[in-house]
């Protein structure tokens, strides 16, 4: 009797195992926009892969000036403070809004096209937005600005997140695009991680994507909004012998702004990742 009850229960936890195994492969996951990835050099989720034999840049936590592709431009001089162990402070009431401070990684392959971008901020004070800018341009001013371009994501200092596209300097900007609002509480005194991923589609198109983090170094990264440029993404005015609705194919610089505000700062990286449309890792839609 014992061995006919054994054998009855092996043959119970053997059928709810196939009907399980059927479910998995017939039943699509439930999908979200929550990723799951490997982490880099600081322990921050990469959320696409790094493309083989491509440029990677990552702060230098010892001393981020002494990088020959680091470089830092504001109105005013301004002096770059180390709070603690990789923790930088910056104050960027330098000016006007318009002149806060610009940290600049150049390409060491001269050329950044598919990026993953990071960085994680603290406002102290101010109520401008961090941004982080793709596909830059390698200068502002020479040749009368139309070395000035980028695609840029965007985080308010109240958590709104939008995209701005530029195309020349003294002007050139695109309205606020791709608006998110309160996708994170107010930034003031926190920590919060900011990740802009800029690629082509197939279609020479561009995605771009903001990622947040709500927290300090937790991953817990969120895409927060996101826009395709397909050619119909216009600036204010057109210069520079460029249509005010041009596609940026690529640049050598990444640049990381904030404007009239006191900060922090720390693990800021760019990567060139494997484009093509491809998906975040382990990203899955939630439809």
């Amino acid at each position: 009797m014992r061995s006919q009850t054994c054998n009855l229960e092996l043959s119970k936890i053997l059928l709810t195992a196939g009907m399980l195994a059927v479910l998995s492969a017939s039943v699509p996951i439930m999908m979200t926009d929550e990723v799951l990835a490997v982490p880099d050099k600081f322990g921050i989720e990469e959320l696409y892969p790094t493309a083989d034999n491509s440029p990677v840049w990552f702060l230098n936590n010892e001393d981020p000036e002494d990088d020959e592709n680091f470089l830092m431009t504001s109105h005013r001089h301004i002096k770059l403070h180390e709070e603690d162990s990789g923790v930088f402070r910056l104050d960027a009431e330098t000016g006007t809004q318009k002149h806060g401070v610009r940290i600049h990684a150049d390409s060491p392959d001269d050329e950044w096209k598919n990026v993953e971008m990071t960085g994680y901020f603290k406002l102290e004070d101010g109520d401008d937005e961090f941004t982080i800018i793709a596909r830059q341009g390698p200068t502002y001013n020479d040749d009368g600005g139309c070395g000035a371009y980028g695609y840029y994501g965007m985080l308010s200092a109240d958590g709104d997140a939008f995209f701005k596209k530029k195309l020349f300097h003294h002007g050139g900007y695109s309205d606020r695009t791709a608006v998110e609002e309160n996708v994170v509480d107010d930034l003031e005194d926190r920590w919060v991680g900011i990740k802009l991923v800029v690629y082509d589609l197939n279609d020479d198109e561009v995605e771009l994507e903001l990622w947040v983090d709500d927290g300090d170094e937790e991953n817990n990264w969120k895409k927060a909004t996101e826009y395709v440029d397909d050619g119909d993404w216009e600036v204010s005015g057109s210069d520079c012998d460029r249509s005010d609705d041009d596609i940026i194919e690529d640049g050598t610089r990444g640049g990381f702004r904030v404007d009239d505000s006191e900060f922090e700062f720390k693990d800021l990286s760019i990567r060139e990742i494997e484009g093509d449309d491809q998906e975040a890792v382990d990203e899955e839609d939630d439809e």
